[in-house]
């Protein structure tokens, strides 16, 4: 498995063909369940375990992400103050808050 961790980033390969989904959950091994699989449909995958780093990054990163996947009970920022943050800043990404 290729996963690196920095300051609560899952760091991984992107391929600009591919379709690329926000993931962001403060459990890692929900990230990483969801990460696997989603990789194995031929989507790209940056994952984040908090969601203010994930709001920090977003900004960078905007133009890769087809679809943000949020839990909502999170720590200091609940999914759905993530969405509405970042939303702000976007216009057609898709947005998914679950509860997992």
């Amino acid at each position: 498995m290729n996963t690196n961790y920095q300051r609560g980033k899952i760091k991984n390969r992107q391929e600009d063909t591919k379709k690329t989904i926000l993931v962001i959950d403060n459990e890692f091994d929900i990230i990483n369940a969801i990460k696997i699989w989603l990789e194995r449909h031929n989507f790209a995958v940056c994952a984040f375990t908090g969601p203010l780093l994930a709001s920090e990054h977003f900004k960078n990163i905007l133009n890769k992400i087809s679809l943000v996947l949020s839990d909502i009970i999170m720590p200091r920022m609940d999914g759905y103050e993530l969405v509405s943050k970042i939303k702000v800043t976007t216009q057609g990404q898709g947005y998914l808050n679950v509860s997992i």
